[in-house]
């Protein structure tokens, strides 16, 4: 097929294929788990031709793989493992005078959330933050939502390295340099950064 030509029988397959992943994606029919219905989607595709297989598995960068894997894997264990249990008395014994103070729990776990989610699957990690930041905002009878939208918009900042998330991750197949990542996205995140600490602290009147 000449380049720039579309191939109507494979369009017409990759957008019915999107669209029924998309529904399964928030029906979730008989418990399916969403990596259960994007392997089956990406499957068909490549059973269908619309995928050449072994070009992608080619592409595909395994060790943006491979770390997002182990993220998932280190982030699970941190939470089930009841280790923010003990993070939160071992804050609470040494660092007293800062973890009271609902301002600087809003500036940790907004700042701690936008730099290990450069590195770590950020579902998993707002996960584990709130485990840790929730709870410990209830201990000192602080309201939770500041602190819990702190995780969430921290780890939702997660673009200034190239396995910050998956969207990301498969860009980086197009050449693009870590340097790239982090001149451009970490600005970007600084910025949201500090727009999510001045809505978070004046917003829910923390000063």
């Amino acid at each position: 097929m000449p380049d720039g030509e579309i191939d109507k029988r494979k369009a017409v397959i990759s957008i019915t294929v999107f669209l029924v992943t998309m529904v399964l994606f928030m029906v979730r029919p008989f418990g399916w788990d969403i990596g259960f219905i994007a392997v089956s989607a990406a499957l068909i595709l490549v059973i269908t031709g619309c995928v050449d297989g072994k070009k992608a598995m080619r592409d595909l960068p395994w060790s943006a793989v491979l770390v997002l894997g182990a993220s998932l894997a280190m982030a699970k264990g941190f939470v089930s493992s009841g280790v923010g249990k003990v993070i939160i008395s071992f804050l609470m014994k040494n660092f007293e005078s800062v973890v009271t103070n609902p301002v600087a729990l809003v500036t940790i776990f907004l700042i701690t959330g936008f730099v290990l989610s450069q590195f770590m699957s950020n579902g998993s990690l707002v996960s584990m933050l709130a485990a840790i930041g929730v709870p410990l905002a209830m201990k000192i009878g602080c309201n939770p939502m500041p602190i819990a939208l702190a995780c969430v918009y921290g780890c939702s900042l997660a673009m200034a390295t190239p396995v910050a998330t998956t969207s990301i991750t498969i860009v980086q197949v197009a050449g693009y340099r870590f340097k790239d990542y982090l001149r451009i996205g970490g600005l970007v995140g600084i910025i949201g950064a500090a727009t999510a600490w001045v809505c978070l602290v004046f917003g829910y009147g923390l000063i």
